[in-house]
């Protein structure tokens, strides 16, 4: 049976509920989300999950830490220790969860996946009070997998780690330099 993703209706809760009271366009707030990476040499990682019953089927920690640090890694991201990232400047982590809840009678699965990054911010109306908070986040993906698909999650962490990526990125985009001697046209 083929895997059936559909996004949360809690999609971006943080985006929604800032826009919600700020009437900004959630595209803009995806920028603002995006422009948090922005200097950022690089992130420790933490995944929480999978659940028991999904490394019952397979599914293992292991397995998903060893995906995401891959392609951080392919993507040229430096993968922080926790001393290292307690030394660094907003302190960035990568959250990935994998929770999942078997359905006994469905034989297979709810699955949720999402992707955050916590940062150390300042209270804008006391900066003497410093706060742990997701400062960008995934869209929220659930459905329901059959016993037999599970597979198809780390392909799903990988879609999420993948957006983290794109986001660093171009958060981050190195302007070429600009040549000091440019050639004048000769007559």
């Amino acid at each position: 049976m083929a895997i059936v993703l559909t996004l949360s209706v809690l999609v971006q809760r943080n985006a929604i509920s800032m826009a919600d009271i700020s009437d900004t366009p959630l595209e803009e707030m995806l920028e603002i989300q995006r422009a948090t990476l922005a200097g950022i040499p690089g992130v420790s990682l933490m995944i929480f999950g999978p659940s028991k019953d999904l490394e019952k089927y397979g599914l293992t920690n292991i397995q998903l830490k060893t995906d995401v640090e891959l392609k951080l890694r392919q993507a040229g991201m430096k993968i922080l220790s926790r001393q290292e990232r307690a030394q660094m400047p907003g302190s960035p982590l990568l959250v990935v969860y994998v929770l999942g809840q078997k359905l006994s009678h469905a034989g297979g699965f709810m699955i949720w996946v999402s992707a955050e990054v916590k940062q150390s911010v300042l209270l804008e109306r006391n900066p003497t009070i410093s706060c742990y908070v997701p400062t960008w986040q995934t869209f929220e993906t659930t459905g329901f997998l059959q016993s037999d698909n599970l597979h198809k999650v780390r392909q799903t962490v990988k879609d999420h780690v993948d957006q983290f990526i794109n986001d660093y990125l171009a958060a981050n985009r190195k302007e070429p330099p600009k040549e000091q001697n440019e050639k004048k046209p000769e007559d």
